[in-house]
């Protein structure tokens, strides 16, 4: 599958990395996207680390759980190209918008449960942590409509993703927050807009991870809507700031200063 790599203007490596998931509902989407270009020359600059972003196969053409494997072959292709790369291997993050949010929350846990490479950070930005379809989780009801990210546009991408929606919006790898076991997972960054359907989730993992001893920052930003990360738009830069500062801390990088 192709990925794009981003390597720091500054530094000689090896580098820390992180592999970026895109979001898009896993129907839309692309790492040739303008948004995901700035987004991971941003991070690959401010944090000093390479970023891989991931084009993993898309639906309705690739139904679910092709995304999630895709994504965890190109996090062990990573781990096993290291030296190729210039990236050191034992310093790994995921981390991803939406539905690559969603996929780096998972990656998180199939790399535990499967011996794989170990993470040192999941940043998570607005991801999707349980059936997104439900009226018993807030913020569905509040932003029903949008803006957006509406009911309807959920309901399309999911019907998109699913041979049968009904079993795969109750398979493990989507029902995140009822996970029996969220132990031994990298500390987490959670990033949400308040003005989302997706904005408790956020909220709602976090106590999750935090119940199971797991280091975690949750914010949300209280001007933005779904989509804002990487648009250089309002929050955007401050969150951006979040995010990179967090990597920096996980890989224990000082700030870069140009």
């Amino acid at each position: 599958m192709p990925v794009k790599i981003y390597t720091p203007e500054k530094g000689e490596g090896p580098f820390p990395c992180l592999i970026w998931y895109h979001g898009g509902g896993f129907c839309i989407g692309s790492i040739d996207d303008y948004v995901y270009e700035v987004i991971c020359r941003d991070i690959a600059n401010q944090v000093g680390c390479v970023v891989v972003s991931v084009e993993y196969r898309l639906a309705p053409e690739y139904k679910f759980p092709t995304q999630i494997e895709d994504a965890y072959n190109a996090l062990t292709w990573v781990y096993n190209n290291s030296e190729h790369l210039n990236i050191n291997p034992n310093l790994l993050a995921v981390g991803g918008d939406s539905a690559g949010g969603s996929l780096s929350a998972v990656m998180s846990i199939m790399t535990r449960d499967r011996g794989g490479p170990g993470l040192k950070h999941q940043l998570l930005i607005y991801p999707c942590m349980t059936n997104p379809l439900t009226d018993d989780v807030q913020s569905h009801v509040k932003y029903y409509d949008g803006p957006l990210l509406s009911h309807d546009i959920i309901t399309w991408f999911m019907d998109q993703l699913f041979d049968d929606m009904t079993v795969g919006l109750n398979h493990h790898y989507v029902k995140l927050l009822e996970n029996p076991d969220l132990s031994l997972l990298p500390p987490a960054t959670i990033i949400n807009a308040l003005h989302d359907p997706l904005s408790d989730h956020g909220s709602l993992y976090a106590q999750k991870l935090e119940e199971n001893n797991i280091p975690v920052t949750h914010s949300v930003y209280r001007k933005s809507i779904h989509g804002f990360f990487g648009s250089q738009l309002g929050e955007s830069s401050e969150a951006m700031a979040e995010a990179c500062a967090a990597l920096r801390d996980s890989f224990g990088i000082d700030k870069i200063v140009y």
